[in-house]
């Protein structure tokens, strides 16, 4: 049987080789950068192919691999980092990212998230927004359609929504976190004394009507019995007023005097 050599350069699994130590060993360099003393024989035999450190975070994730968590972290990874992935074109490469906090650990994906409950799977609260714990929620297929759908049919944000509702993204996005509907979130109204008062940001001065600086017109969404009435947008500031009050009319509500707003 050959003799097994070793030269300076060569890899053994993720060990590469660097000088000779003496006594059986070699000084080998790990691919976390870590440098250590490993016996030849046992690189031969391939029973170290990696540091301690690194075999532990390989222990790590065999044992996480068979949890649905980790499955759903995996994939959200693949979908925002890997090129060569399917889906890859609608998630990284439109510019959708992974918080550095779940980039590279699943065990703070999962602190933050928690374990996933039966029939649902890891949704953006943001279609356009980021994988980060403010924009993420475990939810049902049914849940995600909505979500989808309503973004769609306004052509914004959520953050344009809870502007528009009078609520500050914070609270709403909290809100769809906690299992709230769109719709619910939306309409339940803010913990101030004053539920009428609307938003410091809302530059119409009436609640449900708000101007979109993306399209230069006046946004409009009505929320009563925990339902959303997107009315569109609208050029002037007067015609979706009388679009809020036709539909405030039409549900039997009393209408707004743009003078008190």
């Amino acid at each position: 049987m050959a003799k097994f050599k070793y030269a300076q350069g060569q890899k053994f699994g993720e060990w590469e080789l660097i000088r000779y130590a003496g006594k059986g060993r070699w000084l080998a360099r790990c691919s976390c950068g870590v440098e250590a003393e490993v016996y030849t024989c046992h690189i031969a035999k391939g029973n170290s192919t990696r540091c301690r450190g690194c075999y532990g975070e390989a222990q790590k994730t065999v044992k996480f691999s068979n949890m649905s968590e980790y499955r759903s972290w995996n994939s959200m990874l693949q979908r925002c980092t890997n090129p060569y992935n399917d889906r890859y074109g609608s998630y990284g490469g439109r510019g959708i990212t992974v918080c550095e906090t779940w980039l590279n650990s699943f065990e703070n994906f999962l602190q933050d998230m928690g374990k996933r409950h039966e029939g649902t799977s890891l949704d953006r609260i943001d279609v356009d927004g980021n994988y980060e714990p403010s924009n993420c929620r475990w939810a049902t297929a049914k849940e995600q359609q909505n979500n989808t759908r309503l973004q769609k049919e306004r052509g914004g944000s959520l953050a344009d929504l809870a502007k528009i509702a009078g609520i500050s993204t914070g609270a709403f996005s909290a809100r769809l976190t906690r299992g709230y509907s769109i719709e619910e979130a939306l309409a339940k109204p803010s913990y101030r004394k004053d539920s009428n008062k609307t938003q410091s940001n809302n530059t119409s001065g009436i609640r449900g009507i708000s101007f979109d600086s993306r399209t230069s017109k006046w946004a409009t969404l009505l929320t009563f019995k925990k339902k959303s009435y997107w009315l569109g947008r609208f050029s002037s500031k007067e015609e979706a007023l009388i679009a809020l009050n036709n539909k405030r009319t039409e549900l039997g509500l009393p209408i707004i005097d743009s003078k008190c707003g």
